[in-house]
Formats: C-alpha cells, structure tokens, sequence
C-alpha cells in the first residue's frame, strides 16, 4: 500500500534516489499523515508535489463538483491546486460538467511538472 511505503523512511529513501536518477518527480497524494516523502524527497533534491484535494471520496456527481469547487478555492489563495481523481463513473460525470467551463473562467489545467517547476 502506497501509506505504507511513504511512511516508511527507508525505502522511501530507496524510492528517491531512483526518481532523482531517472530526473523524475514525486506526487504524494497524502493518503497518510505519516508520509515522510516531502522530507525524503527534499534531501535528496527530488521535486515533489502533494496533493491538495481528493476529488472523488464520495462518488456521487454533487461530491465530485463540491470538491472541484473547492480545488478552484485552494487556486484562487495559493496560485494552483494539486487535484487527485479516479476514473469512477460520477467523476467522469463532473469532469464532463467541469471542463467545459473553465476557459470561461479563466482556469488552466498544468501538468503537475508545471506547477513543480
């Protein structure tokens, strides 16, 4: 479980260390608040991002759009908003309601090396 893997110092180190040689980045989702990847990937100079919104924890379609809502508050305070979703069937629903309107309102989906760099 990957908790379990980013909780754990030693092979996170080991995790790292193959990131920095292949000239790779890290995405924590947080699943655990144990996570010591930022910290591992910060001494080993491997760039990291975490994650800051789970979109998808319940999976009906008014969920996913409140959690979408608020990625875009998290972006509007801090600049950008590291979101995580799974290809469930009421994701795929809000993000067909979602992206549509972003050009709209002025909101730009980056790769996570983007917001990384």
């Amino acid at each position: 479980m990957g908790s379990l893997l980013t909780a754990d110092p030693e092979r996170m180190a080991v995790v790292m260390a193959e990131l920095r040689r292949r000239g790779l980045l890290f995405l924590d989702s947080r699943t655990t608040p144990r996570s010591v990847a930022a910290r591992e990937a910060e001494r080993m100079g491997v760039p990291y991002a975490e994650r800051d919104v789970f979109i998808d924890n319940r999976l009906d379609l008014e969920a996913v759009l409140a959690q979408l809502a608020r990625a875009e508050r998290i972006a509007a305070q801090h600049g950008h908003a590291v979101v995580i979703g799974h290809p469930h069937d009421a994701t795929l629903e809000a993000l067909g309601i979602w992206l549509p309107t972003l050009d709209a309102r002025d909101i730009a989906l980056v790769p996570i090396s983007t917001i990384v760099a």
